[in-house]
């Protein structure tokens, strides 16, 4: 029960997280192509041209970084602080997917803020309050909301102004610039526009959504493997339990096995009646740790996703049934077949 819970409970957090992490980032994102630097930060000064050139609907600037609330603060901030991202305000509109419920995104000018509605509900604040911010170096800022919107909980980004953000960080430049195709322009006609862009300033590099959605979720899953390598360890200790648990139980009964086979049964049906309880041991368990899993990830799921089921190959949960199974038979059979190599009446007498 205990190894079903754990295993199948992080591991199902873990892709569920991944997942969502990676969905929030898509639904995010209306930018058609993203241009980046080879040598750091994109220079301010290209954003201008970015937006002369033809097809182009609207450009800005980006940045991520973490702040940390300090008056008042936000209690569900993550260890990691409160993920920051800094964007022009005349073009956020144009590149993110984010319908303000009050106040506008055009006014995240200077030291200002856009909240996710829960964070804002959260430390008592709307738009035209202030609140402080430690930013990523150290810094602190007094910082007035502009703008609330709809955010999933959990995946907390709030919005600010590219310009205050930048210097707080470690290159100093905003990381990307953030371009949207204009209507009637396809993404390709787009792109070719961007390429000549990057022939004139070889320090660029232009990749589209799909590459850039694509790149977010491999630095996602980069992340994820680190956790699964802590949970790995955790689940590794849980198997040695179940194993030393399992065998240490067996052997007790030796003097058991001995008094069976002094009553007629044979080696061979020792082993099958342990082979049985063993199946029947590991059922009773996967569907306790079944159970105990899901009142986590039930919950989980309703929180960050669509639905009450985790996200995640079903392949986790079976490698979990056949590997369980695996160690109890094993820990059960092997102590009863060490056992049964005793003669009975010695066997009994212990």
């Amino acid at each position: 029960m205990l190894a079903t819970a754990i295993t199948t409970g992080m591991l199902y957090l873990q892709t569920s997280a991944a997942d969502a992490t990676e969905q929030a980032f898509a639904d995010n994102l209306r930018a058609d192509a993203v241009l980046t630097s080879v040598t750091g930060g994109v220079h301010p000064a290209l954003l201008d041209t970015v937006r002369r050139l033809p097809g182009v609907d609207g450009a800005a600037a980006s940045v991520t970084s973490s702040a940390w609330t300090e008056r008042p603060h936000f209690d569900g901030e993550a260890k990691r602080g409160l993920r920051l991202e800094g964007v022009s305000p005349d073009g956020a509109a144009r590149t993110l997917a984010v319908r303000t419920t009050a106040g506008s995104l055009a006014d995240l000018k200077g030291a200002t803020v856009a909240l996710p509605e829960h964070v804002a509900h959260r430390i008592h604040r709307g738009v035209g309050d202030t609140l402080r911010l430690r930013l990523g170096d150290g810094t602190p800022a007094d910082v007035r909301v502009v703008a609330l919107f709809p955010g999933r909980e959990g995946f907390e980004s709030a919005l600010t102004d590219v310009t205050a953000l930048a210097p707080h960080t470690t290159r100093g430049l905003p990381d990307r610039i953030l371009v949207r195709a204009a209507a009637g322009t396809d993404r390709e006609h787009l792109m070719r526009e961007l390429t000549t862009l990057t022939q004139r300033h070889p320090e660029l590099k232009v990749t589209d959504r799909d590459a850039l959605t694509a790149q977010h979720a491999e630095d996602t899953r980069t992340q994820t493997w680190a956790n699964l390598l802590i949970i790995g360890m955790l689940v590794a200790y849980t198997a040695l339990a179940v194993v030393n648990t399992t065998a240490v139980a067996v052997g007790n009964r030796r003097k058991d096995f001995a008094l069976q086979r002094l009553t007629g049964a044979t080696r061979g049906q020792v082993l099958r009646m342990m082979t049985v309880e063993a199946t029947f041991v590991t059922v009773v368990g996967l569907l306790l740790g079944t159970v105990a899993a899901a009142t986590t990830l039930v919950p989980f799921a309703l929180a960050v996703t669509d639905g009450w089921l985790p996200t995640g190959p079903p392949s986790v949960y079976l490698t979990t049934v056949g590997t369980a199974w695996a160690l109890t038979l094993a820990a059960t059979l092997i102590p009863t077949w060490a056992a049964l190599r005793a003669r009975p009446v010695e066997a009994a007498g212990v």
